[in-house]
C-alpha cells in the first residue's frame, strides 16, 4: 500500500548506478525487498542499474530468494553482484537472471572501465522462486542458482583481483521501461 513506508534495514543503501534519467527506488518489508528500477542494462563499459547493497570487508557471501519480475521488458535482470566501487565501469562478477528466465549466467568485469565479459550460462530450467549465491573467498569468486536454496548447483568460478573492501548487494535493470 502507499501508506507504508520505504524504508531499508540499518546496513543497507540503495542508489541508481551509472545515467539513470527516472530514479529507482528500494524498500524491504518482513525480509522481502521490493525494487524499481529503470536503468538500461548491465553490460559493456557503464552499467545503468539500481544497486541494493551493503559493504563488505574480506571474504562473504549474498544469498538470495528470486520470487519474480512484475512489468519488465524481457531483457531485464535481476541479480546479485559484488562490486569494488559504485561508479558505472567497476570491477564486478554478476550472477543474474533476465525476466523471461531464459538467460541465466555470471557476468564480469576484470578492470574499471573495461568490457563486461559473459560467463558460463547455467543450462537448466529455473522456474520462481531462484536461489542465487555469490561467495568470494579471496580473489575467487564462485556462483551457484538453487531450486529450493538447499542444493546448490555451481555455475562458475572465477579469479578477478578486487579490493577487500567492496559492496554486495542485489541489482535490477529494466533496459528502458518506465515502470516497475
Amino acid at each position: 500500500p502507499s501508506n507504508v513506508p520505504c524504508t531499508l534495514p540499518n546496513d543497507m543503501l540503495s542508489q541508481d548506478i551509472g545515467s539513470i534519467a527516472v530514479e529507482g527506488s528500494s524498500c524491504e518489508n518482513n525480509g522481502v525487498y521490493t525494487i524499481n528500477a529503470y536503468g538500461g542494462d548491465i553490460w559493456g563499459q557503464r552499467d545503468e542499474f539500481r544497486y541494493t547493497y551493503m559493504t563488505m570487508e574480506g571474504d562473504g557471501e549474498i544469498i538470495v530468494r528470486v520470487t519474480g519480475f512484475d512489468n519488465t521488458v524481457s531483457s531485464g535482470k535481476v541479480g546479485v553482484m559484488m562490486r569494488e566501487r559504485l561508479t558505472a565501469g567497476s570491477k564486478h562478477v554478476h550472477l543474474k537472471i533476465n525476466s523471461s528466465k531464459r538467460v541465466k549466467n555470471v557476468q564480469y568485469r576484470t578492470s574499471n572501465g573495461g568490457n563486461t565479459l559473459n560467463g558460463v550460462k547455467y543450462e537448466k530450467n529455473l522456474d520462481y522462486p531462484a536461489w542465487m549465491k555469490l561467495v568470494r573467498t579471496g580473489n575467487i569468486f564462485t556462483s551457484y542458482f538453487s531450486e529450493d536454496g538447499n542444493d546448490w548447483d555451481l555455475v562458475q568460478e572465477l579469479n578477478i583481483n578486487m579490493l577487500p573492501n567492496f559492496y554486495v548487494g542485489i541489482t535490477t535493470s529494466n533496459f528502458g521501461q518506465e515502470g516497475g
